[in-house]
């Protein structure tokens, strides 16, 4: 099976998809910025295709169950996805600025 027929995917395979390191994908996971919601199977960490979660969240308000927001990203519209709830939160936020680099040559401080 090919993974563009899978709404599934594991960890590793985001990472391909994305051209990110499969770290960086488990920590944006494990901190609440990554924007789909994460299904745990045992040790098996499942995160819908991105482009999946919509309709996995529509899906699961129209059977009648509710969607609770987890992780960093938190909504005071519980029925708002949690995709759209992340692009919200990067609407207008400017990135905090990292540790200025030194001046001059080596050596110098």
């Amino acid at each position: 099976m090919d993974n563009t027929d899978k709404p599934f995917l594991t960890i590793s395979e985001h990472s391909k998809a994305f051209f990110l390191a499969a770290n960086t994908v488990k920590n944006r996971i494990l901190h609440g910025t990554w924007p789909a919601k994460p299904v745990k199977i045992g040790k098996l960490i499942l995160i819908p295709r991105v482009e999946h979660e919509r309709v996995i969240a529509e899906m699961l308000v129209s059977a009648g169950i509710g969607i609770q927001p987890t992780g960093g990203i938190s909504s005071t519209d519980p029925h708002q996805s949690p995709i759209t709830r992340h692009e919200n939160l990067l609407v207008g936020q400017k990135r905090a600025p990292g540790r200025p680099r030194p001046r001059g040559g080596m050596g110098v401080k």
